[in-house]
């Protein structure tokens, strides 16, 4: 990148100067100083996300939020050549990803604790959709269901504890990680049906611990 930075009337404005009047906060002369960075942003942007953050956020707003972000704290840095101020553009953004990662996966997370133990993951010997949270005791209405929802999560733990490894397994990468049944095939090296079939007999082992602690609810009690 070049030391000086051609303006819209021709003339030959010299990156110095364009620094200086955009430290003194002068958003034109950032934003023709900025210009011929956009590429490089764009091109460290598009290398920086994968396909779930792609879902989220464009590449072009990234883009966006680093030069807003740039003029905004231009004045507090020293950038004494071109080189330094596309280093610390490039900088900005790759941070910019790193917390547009953070926010992502957090969100996911809080999106993944609201998902109850209702949630489908096999099929049960009945016929019909097997679920996890099928041998824990019903949700508490009263104010203590907080507590009562603790006590599950407590008593699964115990029986996923009981229950052979390979089972305990899937379970988490089901329940915890929350993978599809082709995910969890390429993470144990297992076809896709010996997943599901997996899967199944290991719910059908944790409700055998269930049984045995006496927490199946509704009709049925007896079945594993």
């Amino acid at each position: 990148m070049g030391g000086a930075v051609t303006s819209g009337d021709g003339g030959l404005l010299s990156f110095h100067s364009l620094i200086r009047a955009a430290q003194r906060g002068d958003r034109d002369s950032f934003d023709r100083l900025a210009s011929g960075y956009r590429a490089f942003l764009l091109d460290v942007a598009e290398r920086g996300m994968d396909r779930l953050l792609r879902s989220v956020v464009e590449p072009e707003d990234v883009v966006q939020d680093v030069l807003l972000s740039a003029f905004r704290s231009l004045g507090t840095v020293d950038l004494p050549s071109p080189a330094a101020f596309r280093a610390w553009l490039g900088t900005i953004a790759r941070n910019r990803l790193n917390d547009l990662r953070r926010r992502h996966l957090a969100a996911k997370r809080r999106e993944d604790e609201k998902r109850s133990l209702e949630e489908p993951v096999g099929t049960a010997s009945s016929g019909g959709s097997a679920h996890l949270g099928d041998g824990i005791a019903a949700r508490d209405p009263s104010p203590s269901s907080l507590a009562g929802r603790r006590e599950k999560a407590e008593a699964l733990e115990q029986v996923l504890a009981r229950i052979a490894p390979h089972f305990r397994e899937v379970i988490r990468l089901v329940e915890v990680e929350h993978l599809s049944t082709a995910e969890i095939a390429v993470r144990v090296g297992k076809s896709p049906e010996a997943v599901r079939k997996r899967i199944e007999r290991a719910l059908r082992a944790c409700r055998a611990e269930f049984a045995r602690a006496g927490m199946l609810r509704g009709k049925g009690r007896g079945e594993g």
